[in-house]
């Protein structure tokens, strides 16, 4: 079958271009992604390291706090 090898030669070259294409797209994509998440992640940071107020200086004694939400 000398028609087909070429047939074939073409399927693997259009599977391997679709490939290929699939894994620029991913990559780009997860550049993106990896630029925009730095900033975001900074903020959710900077959020969570500020010490907020009612942590520092809970206004009721924690064992209430817990046995408030065990009683649910």
């Amino acid at each position: 079958w000398s028609v087909q090898t070429p047939c074939q030669r073409c399927r693997r070259k259009k599977v391997n271009e679709k490939r290929a294409t699939r894994t620029r797209k991913r990559n780009s994509v997860k550049k993106e992604r990896e630029k925009g998440r730095s900033p975001l992640t900074a903020s959710i940071l900077m959020m969570y390291a500020r010490p907020s107020c009612n942590v520092s200086t809970p206004s009721e004694p924690l064992e209430t706090i817990d046995r408030r939400e065990n009683d649910d």
